[in-house]
């Protein structure tokens, strides 16, 4: 094999492997997967219906044991999500989809906000 060959398909492994990191990374509008396998994201509420919400196009599941809070980390009642709204998301993924442990509302997004929001405290 050729050095020519050979630097030709070390730049194809490089940018298939750049391209999987990026997707894997930005599945979720910039998911984060932490240790203890939440996921955490922003988005934009499109609907609020009952016992779901639809952030991003994807279904999250509101339970009983979900926390709703300010920016200011004051809980709020889960009536207070309204269609239009950014949040910002911990969720895990259960066998019939995601299902929130926190949410919290935000003015607008909040870039890197997903880490600073949910403490220890929130898991």
């Amino acid at each position: 094999m050729s050095n020519k060959n050979r630097g030709c398909r070390l730049a194809i492994w490089m940018i298939l492997a750049v391209s999987a990191l990026g997707l894997a990374h930005g599945g979720i509008r910039g998911a984060v997967a932490g240790e203890s396998g939440a996921l955490r994201f922003q988005g934009v509420i499109m609907e609020h219906q009952g016992s779901t919400l639809i952030v991003n196009e994807h279904t999250l599941l509101l339970t009983a044991t979900t926390k709703v809070m300010a920016p200011d980390k004051t809980a709020l009642r889960a009536d207070r999500l309204a269609q239009g709204q950014w949040i910002a998301v911990e969720a895990e993924q259960t066998a019939i989809g995601l299902r929130a442990r926190a949410i919290v509302l935000l003015p607008k997004p909040v870039r890197g906000a997903e880490e600073s929001l949910f403490t220890v405290e929130s898991e």
